[in-house]
């Protein structure tokens, strides 16, 4: 969620479309990078998790859904949801909720067998902060009367989180990845709410005209980033 973070960042610079960025994981690696690009593409479907999923080999998908674990950085919308639910995936892995469009606020529309596990606020506060900064940014067409001069961003105030909604996929996840004696620990005394909504080092990097704290990473991103460049990503084989 990290490296997630950071390349919404960087579509955050070119500023045409929403830095909504998705990643599909197959065996500790990403198999695919994609982000919105309704705008370049003048097509309102596509959305980061669609283009995941049509970026993959055919019969990829079908042969591997159930190892698969997508992560995007913003609550997929009910288009995407019911898309995820008819390809069979089981874990979703997301930093903060759609309040407009996200597939939580809306009953389960499409019938399936599998239960998906949606994984919420991982790199919260940094995602909420990253759509700020896009929704700043000025419109030289927009009236006068509709222009955002003289609106600063905040860092201080966030939405409620709900975690009732999401505790015991939260919960199932984690025990796959920690001791059971471990996760006792942090469910009871409720780690997760400080460890796992904020990372404060990350929170700097994306504050507007600052340079990252952490030596290295910039050069560990643009690298990752020109790799999955197109045309490069047509190149990767995946087996």
């Amino acid at each position: 969620m990290r490296i997630l973070t950071l390349v919404a960042q960087e579509i955050l610079k070119d500023g045409k479309e929403m830095p909504i960025v998705t990643f599909l994981v197959f065996q500790d690696k990403i198999i695919s990078l994609k982000y919105n690009k309704t705008n370049e593409n003048k097509n309102g479907i596509h959305h980061g998790e669609y283009l995941s999923f049509k970026d993959l080999p055919i019969g990829f998908l079908e042969k591997h859904k159930e190892d698969i674990t997508l992560y995007v950085n913003v609550e997929p919308c009910i288009m995407c949801d019911g898309m995820i639910k008819l390809v069979g995936l089981n874990n979703v892995v997301f930093s903060c909720e759609n309040e407009r469009f996200g597939s939580s606020l809306l009953p389960n529309l499409v019938k399936n067998t599998n239960k998906i596990a949606m994984i919420p606020f991982i790199y919260r506060k940094e995602a909420i902060v990253t759509l700020r900064q896009f929704y700043l940014q000025e419109n030289k067409n927009a009236p006068k009367t509709r222009r955002k001069e003289g609106r600063t961003l905040d860092f201080e105030t966030f939405p409620n989180i709900k975690w009732s909604s999401y505790f015991t996929d939260f919960d199932d996840f984690y025990r796959t990845i920690f001791d059971t004696e471990y996760m006792d620990r942090v469910l009871a005394e409720k780690i997760y709410y400080n460890n796992l909504d904020l990372e404060p080092l990350d929170l700097k990097l994306i504050q507007p005209n600052s340079e990252p704290l952490i030596e290295g990473i910039i050069n560990d991103i643009n690298n990752f980033w020109e790799a999955w460049r197109e045309p490069k990503r047509n190149k990767i084989s995946i087996s």
